[in-house]
């Protein structure tokens, strides 16, 4: 083998050239055409914001929860401080 050849098989193998034929197509899907237009997709969306209207529910009444917690630590607070100035 001539010096050429070998330094190009080297270089093939270095660089791992793939040389591929193929004769797919490739092709792309809607995904958000295929969910709006879709009977299933349409089920699955109105799922999806059923359970996002629930849980926007629970943190709404978790805040609720924890302002009124924050609230009476606050007095809390506030009470605790009176008692001290008080006694010094």
């Amino acid at each position: 083998m001539s010096l050429s050849k070998v330094f190009f098989i080297i270089l093939l193998l270095f660089f791992n050239i793939n040389i591929v034929n193929s004769s797919e197509k490739i092709a792309f899907v809607n995904l958000e055409k295929v969910l709006n237009n879709s009977n299933y997709g349409k089920l699955l969306l109105s799922d999806i914001q059923k359970l996002n209207d629930e849980n926007i529910k629970k943190l709404k009444n978790n805040e609720i929860i924890l302002k009124k917690k924050k609230m009476i630590l606050i007095k809390r607070k506030i009470l605790f401080l009176r008692k001290n100035l008080k006694m010094n």
